[in-house]
């Protein structure tokens, strides 16, 4: 018996390949990879008003605890249009984020999070806990720009 073709049926490879995919990323700390090639400081101008970065930087282990902890939340990451940034590394590409934002090399942790306007909005340099996904959140809920996303996504009229 043939099962009809409809909307609700779904083809088992990209299923099988996104969790292929999500297995595959692992932020153990042996794991912490620094940013692809081609995410280098001239990526955030590419992302300027679209994106709201949240930069990761330091040693390894730190790094993949404070992404664990954001990536968590993935929803409400989305929901902001947050993307994490985690840079560790020497590297091309891992130097020229760490430049762009004067990030110390010397610390243990430090998470930026950048708004649409590429510019810094809060700057936490080996803070004593990793820095939470609520508390970004509501850095970012206080922004002009997302209260008028947040307006616009429920179909509430611009505010005067």
């Amino acid at each position: 018996m043939r099962l009809p073709d409809t909307p609700t049926r779904m083809p088992l490879l990209p299923i099988a390949s996104f969790l292929l995919a999500a297995t595959a990323c692992d932020h153990a700390p042996d794991r912490v990879m620094p940013p692809p090639p081609e995410i280098d400081a001239a990526t955030f101008d590419a992302w300027a008003w679209e994106k709201r970065p949240v930069v990761v930087a330091g040693e390894p282990d730190a790094v993949a605890a404070q992404v664990d902890l954001l990536e968590a939340e993935a929803a409400g990451l989305a929901e902001r249009a947050m993307i994490v940034v985690p840079v560790t590394g020497e590297d091309a590409a891992p130097a020229s984020i760490k430049e762009r934002f004067g990030i110390d090399p010397a610390a243990r942790l430090t998470v930026l999070l950048v708004g649409k306007d590429t510019g810094v909005k809060r700057r936490e340099v080996d803070p004593p806990e990793p820095v939470t996904p609520a508390s970004l959140f509501a850095e970012v809920d206080r922004m002009p720009m997302r209260q008028r996303e947040a307006r616009e996504a429920r179909g509430a009229p611009p505010a005067p």
